[in-house]
Order: C-alpha cells, then sequence, then structure tokens
C-alpha cells in the first residue's frame, strides 16, 4: 500500500506525510468519540525533552532502512 502510494504521488516524502496525516486524523476523530482531552500541549510542556524526539528518531529509522533497500533490495516469495 504505501509502495503504491508513494508510485501515486512521486515522492516517499509526500507518501510519508499523506500517511501519517491519515493516522492523525483517525486519532483526533478516536479522541472526540471518546470524549478524550485533544488538550496534549499542558501535560506535555512538563515532559522531559527527550520525550518529543519519538518522531524524529522513527524518520530517521526509515530513512535507514530506505537507503538500506536501494542498495541490498527486496526478494519476494512466492508459494
Amino acid at each position: 500500500m504505501n509502495r503504491q502510494l508513494r508510485s501515486f504521488l512521486g515522492s516517499p516524502l509526500r507518501s510519508s506525510f499523506v500517511s501519517y496525516l491519515g493516522g492523525t486524523i483517525v486519532c483526533v476523530v478516536i479522541l472526540i468519540v471518546t470524549r478524550q482531552s485533544l488538550s496534549v500541549l499542558d501535560p506535555g510542556m512538563r515532559a522531559n525533552w527527550w520525550l518529543w524526539t519519538g518522531g524524529l528518531y522513527g524518520l530517521i529509522y526509515l530513512a535507514i532502512v530506505g537507503a538500506a533497500l536501494l542498495i541490498v533490495g527486496v526478494v519476494l516469495i512466492r508459494r
């Protein structure tokens, strides 16, 4: 699915943005339906700074995996 979205949009960054945006919208809808608070900044501002680095590390991980796949390639096993 992600590969098809990348092909359609013409860029891995665009496809990642659309994918994460879709997930964010679904999470917001779930928060609204379950009547949970959307104010994440008040308690979040008191959190340690490194708690906000998860997205950055995820992006770095995906970039490394993507670069490795270009070099190593992918093996498809069909039954």
